[in-house]
């Protein structure tokens, strides 16, 4: 009996020690797997610090492509220099479709001095759109001359799509909110912005509906909401649709010098 208990223990040892010997071995493949595979990480690694290719390649990979210049949404377009005021873009750069300067019809309108890169155009010649991707910054032209004896650039368009939402171009408070008949056809808004300081001028747009403000409000440049364009529903064309090849409605931007009980 006493035998029979000892063969059985030594059987059972022996297999008991088979199945540690099979996991040693397995222990000991799979730790000089590893210490290969670093090797020749570390070995690839010390041969390729000084090929600047090879690193050129693994940082291309590694890291995203990014534009090398930032474009502001509401930069700066136009400013008067003679009064030293900047005026911002009243819509985000992207849904712009043109800038186009003219003659004022108002003679106590100041001159503007556009911001950008100018694009000559000639008569009647529709500009080059670009696709929103291929947009760089601030670009504009000035159209034919009007006959009115005031600066070319006396005021400014800004071509957009229909239903835009536009915002003040500068900071101050609403003094003038109105309605009039443009051409003394076309029921239109026409709102008055006295710039924060600077009580002598007025910032005037036109082409507007749906208005988001009223007088006395305060506002703040290129964040509050005047309202949106206006659309005429193509009961005319304006100069500016003239060189835009893509259908628009604007809106339009001078500023003027205020005198008091002078409308």
């Amino acid at each position: 009996m006493l035998f029979e208990f000892k063969s059985r223990c030594v059987r059972k040892s022996s297999i008991c020690w088979r199945k540690k010997s099979g996991y040693c071995k397995l222990f000991y493949i799979s730790s000089i797997v590893c210490l290969i595979a670093a090797m020749s990480v570390f070995c690839f690694s010390f041969l390729a610090k000084d090929k600047p290719g090879v690193q050129a390649s693994h940082q291309q990979r590694m890291t995203p492509s990014i534009k090398k210049t930032t474009i502001e949404l509401y930069p700066v377009f136009c400013k008067v220099d003679s009064e030293n005021l900047p005026l911002w873009l009243p819509v985000e750069i992207f849904d712009v479709l043109g800038i186009g300067y003219h003659q004022a019809s108002n003679a106590k309108t100041f001159k503007l001095s556009p911001c950008g890169k100018e694009v000559k155009i000639s008569k009647d010649e529709m500009i080059e759109m670009k696709e929103k991707g291929d947009i760089e910054g601030l670009s504009y032209f000035v159209m034919d001359s009007r006959g009115r004896g005031t600066p070319p650039t006396s005021a400014v368009d800004i071509a957009l799509k229909p239903n835009a939402w536009v915002k003040s171009p500068v900071t101050g408070r609403i003094t003038t909110i109105k309605t009039y008949y443009l051409e003394g056809r076309y029921l239109d808004f026409h709102v008055e912005i006295e710039p924060t300081g600077r009580p002598e001028l007025r910032v005037v747009l036109i082409h507007l509906d749906d208005l988001d403000v009223k007088e006395g409000d305060g506002v703040e440049a290129a964040k509050t909401l005047l309202g949106k364009v206006r659309s005429f529903e193509h009961a005319f064309k304006s100069q500016i649709e003239r060189h835009i090849p893509k259908e628009c409605v604007h809106v339009h931007v001078q500023v003027n010098r205020y005198e008091r009980g002078v409308d």
